[in-house]
């Protein structure tokens, strides 16, 4: 089993960090979240053995998850960077107004 851990910055203080857990080259467990400020606003990952994203609520805290019982983790995973990497504000901007 390979795991691995960065972070990925990006611009006005937001920081993506990434842990991706790989066994014979097959995804099997990661977790991607999107800081603001020190503070986790969203995250997709794979607990409870499935991949989902965990919103958060600066007032209402954790928010029902949603699920994604279709995709495969690789897909999860690709769609969690590609949403931080370009939707990071409408993130910030769901936190704040939750």
């Amino acid at each position: 089993m390979a795991s691995e851990e960065w972070n990925q910055h990006l611009p006005e203080g937001f920081l993506i960090k990434v842990f991706r857990e790989t066994f014979f080259g097959r995804l099997i467990n990661f977790s991607v979240v999107l800081v603001y400020e020190d503070v986790c606003i969203c995250r997709y990952d794979t607990a409870h053995g499935k991949a989902h994203r965990d919103r958060y609520g600066k007032k209402k805290g954790l928010l029902p998850k949603e699920w994604y019982d279709t995709w495969s983790y690789k897909e999860a995973f690709e769609y969690a960077d590609e949403d931080f990497s370009t939707n990071y504000r409408a993130h910030l901007r769901f936190y704040e107004a939750n």
